[in-house]
């Protein structure tokens, strides 16, 4: 999409380029209405109540647009395990299976500088990811309150480290609800 803002800027027919552009912006409010509908309750709240065996309980909670249309994620209330989809991902090619935050991570603000000294920070990509995958910062947004209600011990991304730590799972959930540059958000 920033491709496409790139070559209308070179387009020199100021007509066209400003044809081309009402077209994307269009699209773009197109996009944020049917977004606006579907979390309004065009979908249930839960795709399923829930699926109980013996002594465990599994519950799928409806996640539109954290991803695609019928995105969910499965919370296990015995471990208190939420496995999330895409939402907490990564695509890095550098991670451990969990992700331990120091103390410094919660302050740092320079993540190519790390104050602990580590070669290798997981924000960067984690964030990268949430704004190339996600559609929309409001969809983003309501994916990750739904889920900041339940009482997670654990979350298991379908990418990328697991986070094991209640702290810093509150902390990365704040930070990608407040993630801006998101999908579509990103270029208008």
């Amino acid at each position: 999409m920033l491709g496409y803002l790139d070559s209308l800027a070179t387009i020199e027919d100021d007509r066209l380029q400003k044809r081309l552009l009402k077209e994307l912006i269009h699209s773009y409010v197109v996009l944020e209405k049917r977004v606006d509908a579907l979390l309004k309750n065009t979908l249930p709240e839960t795709v399923a109540e829930e699926i109980k065996c013996e002594n465990r309980s599994l519950r799928f909670i409806s996640t539109p647009y954290a991803h695609s249309q019928g995105s969910f994620v499965t919370y296990d209330e015995k471990t208190r395990t939420l496995f999330t989809s895409d939402l907490f991902g990564s695509f890095s090619t550098q991670w451990d299976l969990f992700i331990q935050l120091e103390e410094a991570c919660f302050i740092c603000n320079d993540y190519k500088k790390c104050p602990n000294g580590k070669t290798y920070c997981p924000f960067p990509d984690m964030i990268q990811f949430h704004q190339d995958v996600m559609p929309c910062e409001k969809a983003l947004r309501h994916a990750i309150r739904k889920i900041k209600g339940l009482d997670v011990d654990m979350i298991a991304p379908q990418h990328g480290s697991v986070l094991n730590r209640k702290r810093d799972i509150h902390f990365l959930a704040d930070t990608l609800e407040s993630l801006n540059g998101v999908g579509i958000d990103a270029i208008v």
